[in-house]
């Protein structure tokens, strides 16, 4: 089932940015950045395009 765009409040997205741009581990950093995509409204696959190397 794939969750509604706008599920993030204002302050939770900004509080994900600030820690997707400090995070070290990549794997986590992949995750926030997931999270945040679908929040814009896209869906899960295509969204998890985003991280496969070309």
């Amino acid at each position: 089932m794939q969750p509604e765009a706008n599920f993030l409040t204002r302050n939770q997205k900004d509080i994900l940015k600030a820690r997707h741009r400090h995070e070290r581990d990549k794997r986590l950093r992949d995750r926030i950045k997931s999270i945040l995509l679908l929040d814009e409204g896209l869906d899960i696959p295509t969204s998890s395009t985003c991280f496969t190397p070309r």
